[in-house]
């Protein structure tokens, strides 16, 4: 426990904090008030907003990746993969498990890998809004997600409130020393009390990372996206359409086989949200096309021509959604439908062999369409109750596989198997979720909540018919396959907590028991592990990995608490933080479950007035020893980080901000990162990704 020691240690420099504030103060008179900033607000229940907020600060201080602002949640973590591709984990769920939407739609990614995860579709400087429901997700808030709802708001444009037209916008750079990072963001929107329109535009492009003895290699990133999008007023209906273009040039991603040589993704939605009587109606129609290449071409070659690898990889997506609410016994009922149908396909070749390829995934199809419905409402004056049920159908299915006649037996035979199976699957899925709150004091609210949440085999897990890492960003080191008979997973949850709300303190710890079965892993190919005695073996050695794994159903349990807090020390003067740990093993075999973040925190301490903000913020990670044999998964040591950030409003509309992460320049590792695939000048092929050295970011931001 020597970095929660240190973290708590490092806050006690805070104290001369205090100590600047007259004179912050005498620098922020004047006759000219400031514009309130716009502000990012990350929410851990519906109507309450958690102490680790995002607001203008972080902003003045943005990372390359949206997805690193979550850190602030009880409960959540980030795997970096890349330095624009994080997946979400959220107590102890990651990847598909846990849903993600932007701007209401969920974009498919373009890869096998999630090179390009939802929040890649939305650079920071354009963020409005993060909402994540903490704890259990309510049905009406997507299906298949055991591992909690994220949703994404971008900064569009809003119908004048007043009878005159309205012009508003941003515009801001920021400035990174440890990837020698630019990044600027754009916005202009106009408005009528019946007409909105808005046009986005956004550039970031960052070199290898820096760290305490040395670079990251490959982490350097480019990106571009476009945007355009407005709304018509009708009375009490309202249309609206939003339209994004997005181009990610050659960005690394250190942990897996293979880089980003370009996405290119196209976003489109269409939305309604109208009354007809006592009836309030919402509706969307949303499409996502992304053609994407990976290669090797930012890290060192090949030994030999025959082994370099390009892969072509295409996802094509197309949502819809109905959701009706009107007033019913006291309370909200809420009624709707939504549906989803993915498809997507890979190729594989060598850029130096014109005959070889392999079509690792060819029109792989997931379609689903569900029904909900859901109550929420007030049972006395101090019993509130959210119970919805939703029942989802998926189907899905792959054509045949080709491969190149120049590969060996061993691959036919994979190929030829996987074209003789049965590959077309139904599964029906049922979901409940039950949430209770029971006011008991004027100051302290319990929780009780239960679940059963189903997740359907995402693609990959289903279909990956030939052993490559192909993993949906697992990035364990593993060649994986996979099994059409997959079963969903199915998570039983159960929530208990309480919040307490004082003058001066805020208090909202939680505890969750989730039982799984048929969870979702990799497992050994056979029972001779390390003999080379199978074709997925034979052909799995070839590609470098002589002990394959294949996507299994075993059983799981992950327990855990997490907890935000907060405390009012003056007017002026507040600190604030979050704590969570989560625990995961199999039921079935005595085994650890992999990539489970360990016991980890922030606590900052935050001076504000009107025109300045100063913070000091404590990050700490404790050890994790308890680690995944099966997935040959690597222990990680804890480590304490100090953070420094200060903002500063000199006039209306105008914010400079500086910070300082890692201000002690640490060299550490997150449990959640990747290990480095090939051999490099500072990192060891096999070793864990150091995290980010010492980076002075500086930002700059006017709005209007």
């Amino acid at each position: 426990m020597r970095p929660l020691r240190y973290g708590v240690a490092a806050l006690v420099v805070c104290a001369c904090i205090p100590c600047a504030r007259r004179a912050c103060a005498d620098a922020g008179t004047g006759n000219t008030q400031p514009e309130e900033p716009p502000r990012i607000t990350i929410w851990a229940e519906p109507g309450n907003p958690t102490p680790a907020s995002v607001d203008m600060l972080d902003i003045a201080a943005p990372p390359s990746d949206t997805a690193r602002l979550l850190q602030r949640l009880p409960g959540a973590a980030v795997q970096g993969n890349g330095p624009i591709s994080g997946l979400v984990s959220y107590r102890g769920l990651s990847g598909h498990r846990v849903r993600v939407e932007v701007d209401g739609m969920a974009p498919v990614s373009g890869g096998p890998n999630r090179m390009d995860p939802p929040l890649h579709y939305l650079p920071p400087g354009l963020l409005d809004r993060l909402e994540l429901q903490r704890g259990i997700a309510p049905v009406s808030a997507g299906a298949g997600a055991p591992g909690g709802v994220i949703l994404a708001r971008s900064l569009g444009s809003r119908f004048a409130e007043g009878p005159d037209r309205e012009l508003h916008g941003h515009a801001d750079l920021t400035t990174s020393s440890a990837d020698r990072g630019l990044r600027g963001h754009g916005r202009l929107a106009a408005s009528t009390p019946r007409l909105r329109a808005h046009a986005s535009f956004s550039r970031e492009r960052g070199r290898d990372r820096d760290f305490d003895g040395g670079e990251v290699r490959p982490t350097r990133y480019e990106r571009t996206s476009f945007g355009l999008g407005g709304g018509v007023r009708l009375g009490v209906h309202e249309l609206e359409l939003d339209a994004r273009q997005l181009r990610t040039g050659e960005s690394g991603t250190p942990a897996l086989p293979l880089d980003v040589r370009f996405f290119d993704s196209k976003l489109l939605r269409l939305g309604y949200v109208g009354e007809i009587g006592d009836l309030r109606l919402r509706a969307r129609l949303s499409g996502s096309d992304v053609d994407h290449r990976m290669d090797g071409s930012l890290r060192p070659g090949p030994s030999s021509p025959a082994d370099a690898r390009l892969a072509d990889a295409r996802g094509r997506g197309r949502g819809w959604g109905v959701d009706a609410r009107l007033a019913a016994a006291g309370g909200e009922l809420r009624l709707g439908a939504d549906g989803q149908r993915e498809e997507h396909d890979m190729r594989v070749r060598n850029p130096n062999v014109a005959a070889f390829f392999v079509d690792s995934f060819e029109d792989v199809t997931h379609h689903r369409a569900g029904a909900y419905a859901e109550w929420a409402g007030e049972l006395g004056a101090r019993v509130r109750v959210e119970a919805g049920v939703r029942y989802d159908r998926v189907v899905t299915d792959a054509d045949d596989a080709a491969l190149a006649a120049m590969l060996p037996a061993p691959a036919q035979g994979l190929a030829a198997a996987f074209n003789a199976s049965a590959r077309r699957r139904t599964d029906d899925n049922l979901d409940w979720a039950l949430r209770v709150e029971l006011m008991v004091h004027d100051r302290i609210t319990l929780l009780l909540g239960g679940a059963r949440k189903t997740r359907s085999p995402a693609y990959i897990e289903r279909y990956a018919w030939i052993p490559i890492e192909a993993t949906a960003g697992l990035a364990d080191g593993n060649n994986h396959v996979g099994d059409p008979d997959l079963e969903p997973e199915v998570s039983h949850e159960l929530e208990l907590g309480v919040t307490w709300s004082g003058p001066v303190l805020r208090l909202a710890p939680r505890l969750f028991w989730r039982e799984v079965d048929d969870y979702i892993q990799g497992v050994p190919v056979d029972a001779t592990v390390g003999v080379v005695d199978s074709p997925v073996e034979m052909v799995s050695a070839l590609n470098g990995d002589p002990t394959p794994l294949r996507f299994a159903n075993v059983d799981a349990r992950i327990i855990g608490a997490d907890v935000s807090w907060s405390a009012r020390l003056t007017a002026d003067l507040r600190l604030e933080g979050v704590l969570g740990v989560a625990r995961g093993r199999r039921r079935d075999v005595r085994d650890d479950l992999y990539r489970i973040s360990p016991l980890s925190g922030m606590a900052a301490l935050i001076w504000e007035s009107e025109r300045w903000k100063l913070e000091l913020e404590g990050v700490f990670a404790d050890a994790q020893r308890r680690v995944s044999v099966t997935n040959g998964e690597q222990r990680s040591s804890g480590h304490t980080l100090l953070n420094l950030r200060a903002s500063w409003r000199p006039a209306r509309g105008l914010t400079l901000g500086v910070a300082l992460h890692n201000a002690l320049d640490r060299r550490y590792r997150e449990h959640l990162a990747g290990f480095a695939r090939f051999e490099g000048r500072d990192v060891a092929r096999g070793e864990r990704l150091p995290g980010e050295g010492r980076s002075l970011i500086v930002h700059l931001r006017q709005s209007f």
